[in-house]
């Protein structure tokens, strides 16, 4: 059974959203966190369906925002 067709690029922009999406996922158990993984959920979803290929200026600073926030230590 071959899982590689569908797993994202190492390093493409899908790949960093789900790993900002299970670094969240990881990190806390509150509302905030469930907005912030809806976010980041709807993102992955617009570049699996092919809706958009990467993210504009906005978007990234919101996610290495979020990336710092749910920094693990």
């Amino acid at each position: 059974m071959d899982y590689g067709d569908n797993m994202p690029k190492r390093n493409s922009v899908e790949h960093k959203l789900l790993q900002l999406h299970n670094r969240i996922d990881k990190a806390m158990t509150s509302e905030p966190k469930h907005i912030d993984l809806q976010w980041v959920w709807e993102k992955v979803e617009f570049i699996q369906k092919g809706l958009c290929t990467k993210l504009g200026k906005g978007h990234m600073k919101r996610c290495n925002d979020l990336w710092r926030q749910y920094e693990t230590r």
